[in-house]
């Protein structure tokens, strides 16, 4: 006699209840995949592109907004800084070195980001085509950024005041910027950025006289000699400065810490969500069993062996449990999928990473324990059924 088989069979003689407690474990799996995915996602890239970086300096306003507008480019800036007061503050024994940055336009929807050639080497960003910006109105694009607007060497193109991409008004029509680089894909944010040098950006803003534009900066990203930097400077510079100091270290592991509550709540639910499938199936193989005791009885007087009986009702908990978790894993690649297109076109992030971790093959062989458990009490219950009480009852 073929278990597998009967089983199989069992569970598709009562529809309902199997697509009840399918249905049930299915979603949860799917959100205990899809929060694994979510957190590991946005740890690795709040992490990632804060290497090397230890202090962002700008505006005064909000550290968090400072942060994510500097370094992320997914926040409106805090504002404008006078470039002789930036030069002058971080020209101090305990800085190691600082990248200027400064930004106020795009190209359909990607900002361009006037900096130096430090800001490359920051992400280890390596030219896949041309070289580096130099001159005036040269850029070098992230890979993105070239792949999704079709942009290649030689090309040229205006900027658009703001980041608004169907915004035409607003676009620097006397100034046309010059396709000289594209940069090899790295995972990071400077695959999502069209770069420059920061005079490309004075030149375009430039009203009237030319000596009378102001020379600001947006940000500054800094790196220290020693820890000691990082504990000194940034309260001085808060206190007896117009300028503003956020340290990532503590605006990320705050920002991290805020998300993570919610996907930790996310991921309660998920499990809650789990026990509750749980339940259902116990409650379904109870159901069967009880529907069942003069078949399973006949079985016996068959010449069926009592284990026969439990491994009937184990296999069809395991059946329910497996059909789940690959269902799940499916569901949560979708979702996946989804969110990814959601975050991309607001935000020009794609998420990746769509392979299995680790965690979700730990997660199977909890769903598959969980399934077993809740089998194991109607399983023994089949064992231990009285043959002649049973069909003498009948």
């Amino acid at each position: 006699m073929n278990l597998l088989r009967v089983s199989w069979r069992n569970l598709r003689h009562k529809p309902f209840a199997t697509s009840v407690s399918v249905m049930l474990m299915t979603l949860g799996v799917a959100m205990v995949s899809l929060v694994l995915h979510l957190g590991e996602q946005i740890e690795n890239q709040f992490l990632k592109n804060t290497e090397g970086i230890q202090m962002v300096v700008g505006a005064k306003g909000s550290p968090k907004q400072l942060i994510l507008s500097s370094i992320y480019h997914i926040d409106a800036p805090t504002g404008n800084i006078n470039k002789e007061e930036v030069e002058k503050v971080l020209d101090h024994p305990l800085v190691k070195s600082w990248v200027p940055l400064a930004f106020g336009d795009s190209y359909k929807g990607y900002k361009i980001l006037g900096t130096n050639a430090e800001y490359l080497d920051l992400y280890s960003a390596e030219i896949a085509e041309g070289r580096r910006f130099q001159d005036n109105l040269e850029v070098v694009l992230g890979a993105v950024v070239a792949d999704r607007l079709g942009l290649s060497l030689g090309d040229h193109f205006h900027g658009t005041h703001g980041m608004n991409e169907e915004d035409t008004e607003h676009s620097h029509e006397g100034h046309s910027y010059t396709v000289v680089g594209v940069l090899k894909p790295s995972g990071l944010v400077v695959d999502q950025l069209i770069m420059c040098n920061i005079p490309s950006v004075w030149e375009i803003h430039e009203e009237g006289d030319a000596s009378q534009t102001k020379r600001e900066y947006t940000s500054a990203l800094v790196s220290f000699k020693s820890p000691m930097g990082q504990v000194m400077l940034p309260p001085l510079i808060n206190k007896n400065t117009n300028l503003q100091c956020a340290l990532p270290s503590i605006e990320i592991n705050s920002l991290i810490h805020q998300l993570g509550f919610g996907i930790e709540t996310l991921r309660l639910l998920a499990v809650l969500i789990i026990i509750i499938s749980s339940v259902s199936v116990f409650l379904s193989l109870l159901s069967k069993l009880r529907e069942r005791k003069y078949e399973l009885a006949l079985m016996r007087s068959l010449g069926a062996h009592p284990l026969q009986l439990c491994l009937l009702l184990l296999y069809e908990g395991m059946l329910i449990a497996f059909v789940s978790g690959f269902a799940g894993l499916l569901v949560s690649r979708i979702l996946l999928w989804i969110i990814s297109g959601y975050v991309d076109e607001n935000f020009h992030y794609a998420l990746d990473g769509m392979g299995m971790m680790f965690q979700e093959y730990l997660l199977l062989v909890s769903a598959l324990a969980i399934a077993l458990l809740a089998s194991l009490v109607p399983a023994v219950m089949a064992f231990r059924i009285d043959i002649s009480k049973t069909l003498a009852e009948d």
